[in-house]
């Protein structure tokens, strides 16, 4: 999950989540990490976790890299 899409549609990702689908981290925005610092990674990673969190009450632990 994009965590700016999370963000503006969180209706669609509580439904997600009731209906037992799995929720993983994608990324904050859709950059690539190539070109993006060590540390805007994982702050973007752990923004998109507290986001996922606020609306499901899970914290993400799945995580694909764009």
């Amino acid at each position: 999950m994009v965590s700016t899409k999370a963000e503006k549609y969180p209706e669609l990702i509580q439904r997600m989540h009731n209906e037992g689908h799995l929720i993983g981290i994608h990324n904050y925005v859709h950059h690539s990490n190539w070109f993006m610092s060590p540390w805007k990674v994982r702050k973007g990673l752990e923004n998109t976790a507290k986001v996922i969190k606020s609306i499901t009450g899970v914290t993400p632990i799945y995580y694909r890299p764009p």
